[in-house]
């Protein structure tokens, strides 16, 4: 049984990890609109009294990638561990130093309305 998740990437930065189950098949990479978290706390004041007024909560793009998973059929878990997957995010013009590590191609997505593009890579060290 498979069953497709998301692993938003919370931090925008020129490499990173993720921990996927084992054989997790990468599907797709896109940006998704998410409400902006509320800061915690935020609902109620100090004495634990819900507050009077909710301020207004923006749209925020979340860089997300989506994957196949095995499950396992009898729990509906994740059939295997999890593996740290290495990534690399490129803007448009950037290099990709191919020494010691080999780049595998993603997807594209573009955040703030297209003003920053992002080109997704699995690191594949030699």
């Amino acid at each position: 049984m498979k069953s497709v998740w998301k692993f938003p990437i919370q931090e925008v930065t020129d490499s990173f990890k993720l921990d996927m189950p084992i054989g997790a098949k990468i599907l797709a990479f896109q940006t998704q609109k998410n409400e902006a978290e509320r800061p915690k706390g935020f609902m109620h004041d100090n004495f634990g009294k819900k507050a009077d007024a909710t301020p207004p909560v923006r749209d925020v793009e979340t860089p997300t990638i989506w994957a196949e998973v095995e499950l396992d059929e009898e729990s509906g878990k994740a059939k295997y561990n999890l593996e740290k997957r290495e990534f690399r995010l490129a803007g448009t013009g950037h290099t990709l130093d191919s020494y010691k590590c080999t780049y595998i191609y993603i997807g594209t997505t573009q955040l703030y309305n297209g003003a920053l593009v992002l080109h997704l890579y699995e690191v594949k060290r030699n």
